[in-house]
């Protein structure tokens, strides 16, 4: 059982990603591989400003996606999914930019066979939540395509 997200996540997930300005997350999480800001809609993660697609969790940074072949929601197949999750997280998140963009079911039904719901989010809330969880210590697996 997943706890409830805050109301301030919720109406996070409802608006678009504007700010030109660079927007400070927090200064007091111990992981390194905590999200420290969001600039133009790219995250910023061990101080730069990261360009997608790539994976974050609590271990680190991960580029491999771009060597998959993914670089968008429609290119992330059920093949991708074995891959993702070689850590073995119990929350999956996925960022697809300033609007929701759900990947196919074929995808949704291998995080299932795993055991895992995947949290399609815009970036914006999908900092937020990563960060949220991975203060309470969760096993969290962040996905930024876009």
């Amino acid at each position: 059982n997943f706890p409830r997200r805050p109301a301030m996540l919720a109406r996070a997930a409802n608006r678009p990603i504007t700010s030109a300005k660079t927007m400070q997350l927090t200064q007091h999480l111990d992981n390194d591989y905590a999200v420290r800001g969001i600039e133009a809609g790219l995250l910023i993660i061990l101080g730069q400003t990261r360009l997608p697609p790539y994976t974050v969790s609590a271990r680190g940074l991960n580029f491999d996606l771009g060597e998959l072949g993914v670089s968008s929601v429609t290119e992330l197949t059920a093949a991708h999914v074995a891959k993702l999750l070689v850590h073995s997280p119990e929350v999956v998140l996925l960022a697809t930019g300033s609007r929701l963009q759900f990947p196919n079911p074929e995808v949704r039904a291998a995080f299932a066979g795993y055991g895992l719901g995947l949290e399609v989010m815009d970036t914006r809330a999908a900092a937020y939540t990563y960060n949220v969880l991975l203060q309470e210590q969760r096993d969290v697996l962040l996905i930024v395509l876009a």
